[in-house]
């Protein structure tokens, strides 16, 4: 670590980083490892060109010149695409997420109680979560909910969301509370006026669902016949049923074709 060299000779500035590209005995190295001995610092270099090219040595500075290479950026000039992809993975490998912490819980945009730490803690330890909310009335399940969603996306394990809640007010409040809370921008598609809306920015024969990432549909809307045949068509990482038990088969003079779609 950086911190081990910072005495009065050798200030964690002047210290070279393990990966530090330099140049030494008039060849390209990468640094190894990196340590004090004595009034010098011993570097373990691997060689990155000619004939010594994965050989590693031990140089003493500044005893042996070692220099670190600077490249000056060109932004006119293209970069080689390989460097770029290796870059953006160590981009991603940053920003992961550890086990235990939560990317939708931000000060200032949710309050949460412990309860509600619940169902996402426990669907993020499922390898395939399946999980229903069954709180009472105004605990906060379209929270709880916004929240699995939130992280299952921030770790890349969904892309594809769709949430079907009953048409009105319900519909809406996902609406608003997914794009205030947690910044998800989700297309509501309410009627066959929003459907055939989205059909025509679409090539003939495309299927509308497949085009919307993140989607909230009506309920009632979801049950005809047309629009399941679509559904059906399409593929989702995570599904999320508001008002579940609307959905259930309770069989009798109620079981008709409608109630069971």
């Amino acid at each position: 670590m950086p911190s081990a060299f910072a005495t009065s000779r050798f200030p964690i500035r002047d210290t070279l980083l393990p990966g530090t590209s330099v140049r030494a005995r008039g060849l390209g190295w990468e640094v190894v490892h990196v340590e004090p001995a004595g009034e010098q610092l011993r570097y373990r270099l691997r060689c990155t060109q000619g004939a010594l090219r994965g050989r590693e040595i031990d140089l003493l500075a500044p005893f042996e010149k070692v220099e670190p290479v600077s490249t000056s950026l060109n932004p006119k000039r293209a970069g080689r695409l390989q460097e770029w992809l290796l870059y953006h993975q160590a981009f991603l490998l940053e920003q992961a997420l550890g086990p235990t912490a939560l990317l939708s819980v931000q000060p200032g945009r949710l309050t949460i109680a412990p309860y509600q730490l619940v169902p996402v803690m426990r669907a993020l330890s499922m390898t395939r979560p399946r999980l229903l909310l069954a709180d009472g009335v105004g605990l906060g399940k379209t929270i709880e909910a916004g929240m699995i969603i939130a992280e299952l996306i921030a770790r890349r394990r969904a892309h594809r969301v769709l949430i079907v809640s009953p048409a009105g007010p319900l519909l809406q409040q996902w609406h608003g509370e997914m794009r205030v809370r947690f910044g998800l921008r989700f297309e509501a598609i309410r009627d066959w006026g929003s459907l055939q809306e989205k059909r025509r920015g679409l090539e003939l024969g495309a299927n509308p669902f497949d085009h919307a990432s993140l989607c909230l549909l009506s309920l009632d809307f979801a049950k005809q016949e047309k629009v399941l045949i679509d559904l059906e068509r399409s593929s989702w990482d995570l599904v999320v049923i508001d008002e579940s038990h609307h959905c259930v088969k309770l069989g009798g003079a109620g079981d008709n074709e409608d109630s069971r779609r």
